[in-house]
C-alpha cells in the first residue's frame, strides 16, 4: 500500500506523504541509518580515493567539518529515504531560509528505472548528522521536483524542494539561495560522501572556484562520491547549487544552476504553502468556538483574531481566510473554548492554545481548558488536498 499521493502538472511533480509515512520515517533506528546505501551522483561511475587536481592557493579537496554549529554547515545534514522494495538510502540536503523548506537533488528522491518514476515510501532529514548523532530529526511531509528531471540525463533540472513536517533546528539555520552568476568565485561544497575518511557518516566540505560546464556549474575537486548527492554549494553565504553529477575517473563535479527553472519551482512551493484556511472536526464532546491569530517572525505581538464562531458538536467545517490575511511565514494559533463558558475577549488566556504550526498538518488531542478536545486540522494550500 502506497504511503503517498502524486500530483503532477506541466511544471512540477508533487509527492505528498500520509501520516503513516511520517510515522515510518520516525521509527528508523541508528542501525538503519548506518547501513543506508549512499545515493550515487547522477550519471556517473564510482571512482577511487579523491585527490586534489591542481588546486589554487585558496582551494582544497575534501575535509571533515569540525564545527557544524557555524554557517553554512549548521544548515546541512543527511537525508534518509526508504524504498519499500530496495531499502534505505542516504544522501545530503540543506535547510532553506523559509519555514520547513529543504533543498536536495531530485535524483535523491526520484529514481528513474526503465522510464518509471520510483519514489521513497518515507523520508527524514537528520540535521548536522555525525556518526549516529544529530541535532534534529524531522520527517518529510512532501517534496517537489521539476517535470523535466524525469526525462533528462543531465543535471539541469536535478534539484528538489522538500517540505518538512515541522521546522528543523533553529529558525536562523536556513540558507538563502542566489541566482547570481558565481563564475570564478570560491564555493564551499558540503555533503556526506561514501569515501573511506567519511563513509557517509561525517559531514565533509571542499573549497573550489566555480567554472562553467555547458548550462551548469562545475568544480574541479568536488565531493564526487555516493552520499554527497544533494548537498549545497555555497558562495558568500548563499546556495548556488547542489552536488549532482560526476564522471568516472575524475574529481570534477557538476551542479544545476539555481536560476529561472529553480526560481519558478520555489515560487510554486511558496504559493502552495500560503495558508488559505483550515478544516476542523469537532469531537470535543461539547459545542466550541474557534479563533485564530497570527504573528510575523521576529515580532512579539499577535496581530488579530481572524475568526470567532460557534462550532456545534459533531460538525466539520472549512474556514477560509480572506486574501492576504495571513502573511507568508507567519506563525498561526488556533484556539477553541466551550461556548458560553467565558467571554471571547482574550483566547490566549481564557481559551488556551489548541494548535501552533508553521505550515504543517496534525491530527492530535489537545488539552484545552481542562478538557480533551480532538481537533483534526488540515492546512490547505492553493488547492485542497
Amino acid at each position: 500500500m502506497e504511503t503517498y499521493k502524486i500530483f503532477e502538472n506541466e511544471h512540477y511533480i508533487e509527492v505528498v506523504y500520509d501520516d503513516a509515512a511520517l510515522a515510518e520515517a520516525m521509527q528508523m533506528t541508528p542501525e538503519d541509518i548506518a547501513n543506508a546505501i549512499p545515493v550515487e551522483l547522477f550519471n556517473r561511475e564510482p571512482v577511487g580515493d579523491l585527490k586534489l587536481e591542481a588546486p589554487g592557493a585558496d582551494e582544497h579537496g575534501p575535509q571533515e567539518v569540525i564545527n557544524m554549529d557555524i554557517s553554512p554547515f549548521n544548515a546541512a545534514g543527511t537525508l534518509i529515504t526508504n524504498y519499500s522494495k530496495y531499502g534505505d538510502y542516504s544522501s545530503s540536503a540543506s535547510l532553506l531560509k523559509r519555514p520547513c523548506l529543504l533543498l536536495t537533488a531530485a535524483h535523491c528522491v526520484c529514481n528513474i528505472d526503465n522510464g518509471n518514476k520510483i519514489f521513497p515510501s518515507s523520508a527524514a532529514f537528520y540535521l548536522q548528522y555525525k556518526n549516529g548523532k544529530y541535532k534534529d530529526k524531522v520527517p518529510i511531509r512532501r517534496f517537489y521536483i521539476p517535470v523535466q528531471h524525469t526525462s533528462n540525463t543531465d543535471p539541469t533540472f536535478d534539484f528538489a524542494i522538500c517540505v518538512l513536517a515541522r521546522q528543523a533546528g533553529d529558525e536562523g539555520n536556513g540558507l538563502e539561495y542566489s541566482v547570481d552568476l558565481p563564475l570564478n568565485q570560491l564555493a564551499t561544497t558540503i555533503g556526506y560522501p561514501g569515501i573511506p575518511i567519511s563513509d557517509a557518516k561525517k559531514m565533509m566540505f571542499t573549497k573550489n572556484r566555480v567554472i562553467q560546464h555547458y548550462d551548469s556549474w562545475a568544480v574541479d575537486n568536488g565531493l564526487v562520491a555516493g552520499g554527497s548527492s544533494g548537498g549545497p554549494w555555497v558562495v558568500d553565504g548563499k546556495v548556488i547549487g547542489v552536488n549532482s553529477m560526476g564522471f568516472g575517473g575524475s574529481t570534477t563535479e557538476v551542479s544545476p544552476r539555481l536560476q529561472n527553472e529553480f526560481n519558478e519551482l520555489y515560487q510554486n512551493v511558496i504559493n502552495s504553502l500560503k495558508i488559505k484556511g483550515f478544516k476542523l472536526k469537532n469531537d470535543a464532546g461539547a459545542n466550541i468556538r474557534i479563533g485564530a491569530k497570527y504573528k510575523v517572525s521576529g515580532e512579539s505581538v499577535w496581530k488579530k483574531k481572524v475568526i470567532g464562531t460557534s462550532f456545534p458538536l459533531g460538525q466539520s467545517k472549512e474556514f477560509i481566510f480572506a486574501d492576504n490575511q495571513i502573511p507568508e511565514g507567519a506563525l498561526v494559533r488556533i484556539y477553541a473554548e466551550p461556548v458560553g463558558a467565558f467571554p471571547w475577549t482574550n483566547p490566549e488566556v481564557t481559551g488556551g492554545m489548541v494548535f501552533e504550526c508553521k505550515y504543517n498538518n496534525s491530527i492530535a488531542t489537545y488539552n484545552v481548558n481542562g478538557g480533551m478536545y480532538n481537533l483534526n486540522l488540515d492546512y490547505t494550500g492553493t488547492t485542497t488536498r
